[in-house]
């Protein structure tokens, strides 16, 4: 505690009445209570501070769609940057409701940050394009939102890692892109598990992570 500082204060009789006696009830010097009372008004004073600026911070949360412990959880979590092999991309387009669709989803709602490339584009292209529909409009409509849905990266450097030249294009694209996590169902890239500090992870891995 300080140095106490002496200082003469003004009370009005009945209020000076009233603290005598809560003085003589509680045997507390006269002192003693005045400082009891300004400690429970500073803490009153806090309590309302606080209640008030919640009240601001939490409406504002709201607006943000943060409504339960586990909403603040979520939106608090550093975002993950991530890369999506050319199958999650086919099947989340093809296969409504899927695990593939809910991983789009992830990234559409904010929840973690994609890191795409030309050359993913044109590999998801090409395949819709030979396998499913050749139709231009289709076609140029997938290619403003595969462009749309991430950062796009120009990666500089060539890997020759795997077996499939494709797959050597996303493992580019996640390190120009310095990502966190690449997904994937390919097997060969699922069993390296990872390649300078890019996990590689299957699909439902990274959806129950």
């Amino acid at each position: 505690m300080g140095i106490a500082v002496k200082k003469t204060i003004s009370l009005p009789p009945e209020l000076a009445r009233e603290v005598e006696e809560i003085a003589r009830q509680e045997k507390k010097p006269i002192s003693a209570v005045i400082q009891d009372a300004l400690r429970i008004a500073r803490r009153e004073r806090l309590k309302a501070e606080f209640y008030q600026i919640q009240n601001y911070w939490s409406r504002k949360a709201k607006e943000r769609g943060v409504l339960t412990a586990k909403d603040l959880e979520t939106y608090l979590r550093p975002s993950t940057r991530v890369v999506f092999g050319t199958s999650i991309f086919i099947s989340a387009l093809v296969i409504p409701g899927n695990f593939a669709e809910k991983a789009m989803l992830k990234i559409i709602e904010g929840g973690d940050i994609l890191v795409i490339s030309k050359d993913i584009i044109n590999e998801v292209l090409s395949v819709l394009s030979s396998k499913c529909n050749r139709e231009k409009i289709g076609i140029s409509h997938a290619a403003v939102i595969l462009s749309d849905l991430g950062e796009l990266v120009k990666p500089t450097k060539k890997v020759s890692i795997f077996k499939d030249d494709p797959d050597n294009r996303i493992l580019e694209c996640a390190i120009h892109g310095k990502t966190d996590v690449l997904i994937t169902g390919d097997k060969e890239m699922l069993q390296s598990r990872g390649y300078k500090g890019t996990k590689i992870i299957s699909l439902k891995e990274f959806i129950e992570s």
